[in-house]
């Protein structure tokens, strides 16, 4: 396979519906209906191990609330080899759910986790709730990879040094996302800025702490192994950029693939240039039309951001 096919990562909308209306989100204002043929769900899945995914989230909205089709993508994508974490907030895994779940393939899950102590809304204390239980029951059942993904908010921020410590030593691992607003670009999966003021980093004091803070989890990680999934440069980029939120991709290799099955060319970005003119399997052929038409759409919307897997599939 040539280079230039490579994906590092994609990250995969099973639905746009969801259980909850956290603040931050606004992945189920785009209405986008799931696909229900499973030999077309599982050419995607095909097309990905060709294309040498190595990292594939299975998220939405709420993937649980497709549960058939769920287990019948993790049975295909075991049977591939081609791995497989599922992205949720855990309010509907059972015990029961649970060993479906494992039965069908699961090996890896991150659970969305917003704080200890202080959250966004009322939905972010439930999700963290929620992601205690559910922990310890993949943990009962043998699942090794187990995560949880941390909405970093102003609200929580400062909690992070002592809530990556005490998860690390549970053998989760964490990774972190700076809170985000709709930048204007086509495709958001983003509330507007003017409902996230009180929770976003748009102050040069708020700015200043959270940096102080993610240089202290630098500093402690090294000593106390700590099981979190950015790196020093991670982080470092994060700190550098902060007062803009804005990183461009230099050469985008990760995709998002929605409900319906087309490309996107991230989860957060998808003009209408682009929209529903690829699925998966074209870009076998159509690799390099694809990133060309990015690119250029990437300059015409100034699509920048901070979202740190993306920042790290780049490093791969």
């Amino acid at each position: 396979m040539e280079e230039s096919k490579k994906i590092a990562r994609c990250d995969i909308f099973l639905t746009r519906k969801c259980n909850y209306k956290c603040k931050y989100c606004a992945v189920t204002q785009d209405s986008v209906e799931t696909e229900r043929d499973l030999g077309k769900w599982k050419e995607t899945l095909q097309a990905l191990k060709t294309l040498g995914s190595e990292t594939n989230t299975i998220g939405g909205a709420e993937p649980l609330l497709e549960k058939d089709l769920l287990l019948e993508i993790l049975k295909y994508s075991a049977e591939i080899d081609l791995p497989v974490t599922l992205v949720t907030n855990g309010s509907l895994i059972s015990q029961r759910t649970a060993e479906e779940l494992c039965d069908s393939g699961l090996r890896s899950v991150a659970l969305s986790y917003d704080g200890n102590y202080v959250y966004v809304d009322a939905y972010s204390a439930r999700k963290s709730s929620h992601a205690e239980r559910v922990i310890g029951i993949f943990k009962s059942l043998g699942v090794r990879d187990v995560g949880i993904i941390v909405t970093v908010s102003r609200r929580n921020f400062r909690e992070l040094p002592e809530l990556v410590s005490r998860f690390s030593k549970a053998g989760v691992w964490i990774s972190l996302d700076l809170v985000h607003y709709d930048r204007g670009q086509p495709g958001s999966r983003c509330a507007p800025r003017r409902e996230l003021e009180d929770v976003l980093f748009n102050t040069r004091e708020s700015i200043s702490d959270l940096k102080k803070v993610l240089l202290t989890l630098k500093r402690l990680g090294v000593k106390r192994k700590f099981l979190l999934r950015q790196d020093n440069d991670t982080l470092s980029i994060i700190c550098k950029r902060l007062p803009t939120y804005s990183w461009a991709c230099n050469n985008p290799n990760f995709i998002a693939v929605d409900a319906n099955l087309t490309v996107r060319p991230c989860d957060d970005f998808c003009p209408q240039e682009i929209r529903d003119k690829y699925r998966v399997p074209d870009l076998l052929e159509k690799w390099d039309e694809f990133q060309s038409l990015r690119r250029k759409l990437r300059q015409k919307y100034s699509c920048h951001c901070l979202w740190t897997s993306y920042i790290m599939s780049e490093s791969v």
